[in-house]
């Protein structure tokens, strides 16, 4: 009877080369083929690699955080889906509240305060696929690592602030019955149990603030502001002394200052108001007061200051982009928009702490010359090392891309492919069909192109291609190449597989949707996501065969994810809100912190490294995975002649098991993924063998 190499105590394994009888320990790293997982993912010893994402661009953060307030000593603000948390305005750490479902959902966070030993940022859920109608949330968190979130089924959260005990909430609302817009004022002493103390279907307040030891809620239209002591009762200002909009309250040295569409306002009594700045043409968004300045910001990169409130100057801020909002604390000055992060120590001179491009990125690769990162609009990127980056001139708008054969090639929605071998520069091919083409693989000699209309092409060096029949009409999404196959998820389910690129083989991977990336590795193909927004998901299914599919049952969930690729025995996946997630086996998935909310639309792996891209310009490099290690050995004699080996090495990596009897002939006898822990395996067919040596091949 023959007997199968056993994993003893389900600990991990090593493989060494020995012969029977002998003892003694030994390191290989070589190449390796197959692979099993013992644990679905990887144990860190000390800090993993694949939670310490490093932003190559923009820089030095891709969260431009919109500065909302300044709070136990800190700059607190918000970036899409993110909350952003800073001492001195310079330096971030960011924090990204998971989503609240596994329907591809992320948030969109307006506002956020600090109270009662927690934070609370409030905005919108949104869900692809979903149209308006969607809930506001609130967020909460005691330690910035576990979030809890409370839904607000009237309407969108617009602002939140903090204090006397209580938060102060506004959101715009919807009578159902009356169909009127509402404007809802809710308090709450945690940020979980909120109650309604305001109702007004005439106005509309977007932002509120705790100024002067009262709450101030401004308007967007009318002139309307609120003042509560509480946030229960609410006294209006009376009707008829400001209009337009306003967006923002700062108070000192006995002054209200108030801004808006009509400049800046100011009042000693709350009851006459005058204007200060007639004329501006600029709409001011955004007040606050410290080292003795009033300082506002506004449209098109607009700062004034001013030393009493009356008088007010201009200053250059070094951007032409709207500013939102403007924050003292700690002695300086922070404004922010959606895409700048401005710091001034006295509201005169700034410095804006963002740089690089902000083009969105489609998907990258890597190759022998380094990575490649392509936009479709127009922009293509490359780098050595991951780290320093050089932007292509004049580049094609490329959609995916892939490296084979020593050379990138690029598809486009134009139907057209770019090709380089150098990620320089780069020249123009006819595919041969004109439908846009969505993604790109390379295999056995062949790159395959995909896309709309069941649109499929191959080509054998990158500049002559050949359309080919798919047998399908559907939309083809994504491809890959494992195993001698390449497969080809489509609309409605539809998958494709074929070993040469010609001849195809229909299938359905039982979705009803696609997959919208798909890789292969360690003997499982694994396909994400979906293939368009209506039908968002965050769908993980695996394969052997490219053409039977199963659910992984997984309950991390990041959101939708878009792309996936497999090295080093990883496969990470991405997606919309920064999702982030990876497993060593397929199956077992954990959730990663990408230090974003951005969408991620593209991941490779290379120079030891994965490399994330996405909106807004976003370049993502993980910490350096080390090299795998393997040592075998003592090498024990068991019942019957067998043998029992010992081994450990470093964890989380895939290792294929082999046996000689002469050191040059090699069979496999198992495979294994090593873990942080000691392991050991028996060979029984060593009784057949007066020697019997064994190796490790790392994949």
């Amino acid at each position: 009877m023959k007997h199968v190499p056993r994993i003893e105590n389900s600990t991990p394994i090593t493989s060494r080369i020995l012969s029977k009888g002998w003892q003694g320990g030994g390191m290989m790293t070589l190449s390796l083929v197959g692979w099993l997982a013992l644990n679905g993912h990887i144990a860190a010893l000390g800090a993993d690699p694949l939670d310490q994402w490093v932003w190559r661009n923009p820089l030095p953060t891709g969260n431009p955080f919109i500065p909302v307030t300044f709070a136990n000593g800190t700059f607190l603000g918000v970036s899409g889906g993110a909350v952003g948390m800073s001492v001195d305005g310079t330096e971030w750490t960011t924090y990204v509240p998971p989503p609240p479902d596994n329907k591809g959902s992320f948030y969109g966070l307006a506002g956020i305060a600090y109270g009662n030993n927690r934070l609370v940022a409030v905005g919108s859920t949104y869900t692809p696929g979903v149209g308006s109608g969607q809930p506001g949330v609130a967020v909460t968190s005691e330690d910035r690592l576990t979030w809890s979130a409370q839904d607000f089924p009237g309407g969108r959260v617009g602002d939140v602030a903090y204090g006397n005990g209580v938060f102060v909430a506004v959101m715009n609302g919807f009578d159902p019955f009356t169909y009127q817009r509402l404007v809802i004022i809710q308090t709450s002493p945690d940020g979980v149990r909120w109650t309604t103390t305001y109702t007004d279907g005439a106005t509309t307040l977007p932002s509120v603030g705790w100024v002067n030891g009262v709450f101030v809620v401004t308007s967007l239209s009318n002139g309307v502001m609120l003042t509560s002591p509480d946030g229960v009762a609410w006294t209006p200002l009376p009707s008829g002394q400001i209009d337009g909009e306003l967006r923002g309250a700062a108070y000192a040295n006995g002054t209200w200052v108030v801004v808006g569409s009509r400049g800046v306002l100011t009042s000693t009594d709350w009851s006459t108001w005058t204007n200060r700045t007639r004329g501006l043409l600029v709409s001011l968004e955004g007040v606050a007061y410290g080292n003795g300045t009033f300082v506002t910001v506004g449209s098109h990169g607009a700062v004034l200051t001013s030393p009493d409130a009356i008088n007010w100057t201009p200053r250059a801020s070094g951007t032409a982009d709207l500013l939102s909002r403007v924050v003292f604390g700690n002695g300086t000055f922070v404004a922010g928009g959606w895409s700048d992060l401005l710091i001034s120590r006295d509201g005169v001179n700034w410095r804006n702490l963002q740089s690089g491009d902000t083009t969105q990125l489609s998907a990258v690769a890597w190759g022998t010359p380094g990575f490649v990162a392509v936009s479709m609009w127009g922009e293509i990127w490359h780098s050595t090392d991951g780290v320093i980056w050089t932007r292509v001139p004049e580049a094609p708008g490329s959609s995916a891309i892939t490296q084979g054969n020593g050379r990138y090639v690029a598809v486009t929605e134009g139907g057209y492919i770019v090709m380089s071998n150098d990620g320089r520069q780069w020249t123009n091919f006819s595919s041969g069909v004109t439908a846009p083409l969505r993604d790109i693989t390379y295999g056995s000699g062949v790159f395959l192109a995909v896309g709309d209309n069941g649109s499929l092409v191959t080509s054998k060096d990158g500049n002559t291609w050949l359309v080919r029949d798919s047998g399908t009409s559907s939309s083809l999404y994504s491809a890959t190449y494992g195993n001698g196959i390449f497969v080809v998820s489509g609309g409605d389910g539809t998958v494709l597989t074929s070993t040469n690129g010609i001849g195809w083989t229909v299938g359905t991977s039982g979705t009803g949707t696609g997959f919208s990336g798909m890789a292969y590795g360690g003997g499982l193909f694994v396909g994400v996501g979906s293939g368009s927004w209506a039908n968002a998901t965050t769908s993980i299914l695996t394969s052997t065969n490219g053409l039977d599919w199963a659910s992984v049952s997984s309950s991390a969930t990041a959101g939708w994810l878009v792309r996936v690729c497999h090295g080093r025995g990883i496969f990470t996946a991405v997606g919309y809100n920064g999702a982030m997630m990876t497993s060593t086996n397929g199956l077992n998935w954990v959730n990663r912190n990408s230090g974003t909310s951005a969408p991620l639309t593209g991941v490779a792996y290379g120079n030891s490294t994965f490399l994330t891209v996405g909106f807004g310009g976003t370049i993502l490099q993980s910490g350096a995975l080390p090299s795998p290690s393997l040592r075998l050995g003592p090498i024990l004699n068991s019942v019957g002649g067998a043998v029992t080996v010992t081994a450990s090495g470093t964890q989380g990596y895939p290792w294929e098991v082999q046996a000689s009897t002469n050191l040059t002939t090699w069979v496999p006898l198992l495979s294994l993924v090593t873990t942080n822990t000691t392991m050991q395996f028996t060979d029984y067919e060593a009784t057949t063998f007066n020697r019997r040596f064994y190796r490790a091949v790392s994949q």
